[in-house]
């Protein structure tokens, strides 16, 4: 009897180990989770970051063209009205 009583003792601490050593391999992959979802939700940060900064790029990029056009035509106004300028002088001469 004692010697199955021996047995179980041993069986029961080698279960007791065990469940530590588990319980230790939990407790690691917790913390990994943790950094994991940390570095997650820095990443969906990010994103919405760079979703802003291109929204802007391109809002930008837009009110650029819209200027260079305007420059454009007012190059082209002031052209046809240095040659008004010089055909008036032209004329009067």
């Amino acid at each position: 009897m004692q010697g199955r009583v021996n047995e179980y003792e041993y069986k029961l601490e080698m279960v007791t180990k065990e469940i530590e050593r588990l319980n230790g391999i939990v407790e690691n992959k917790n913390r990994d989770i943790s950094v994991l979802e940390g570095k997650a939700r820095e990443g969906e940060a990010n994103a919405r970051q760079l979703q802003h900064l291109v929204t802007q790029i391109n809002k930008i990029t837009a009110e650029n063209k819209d200027l260079h056009d305007d420059v454009r035509n007012s190059q082209e106004k002031l052209r046809l009205s240095s040659q008004q300028h010089n055909q008036l002088l032209n004329e009067l001469n």
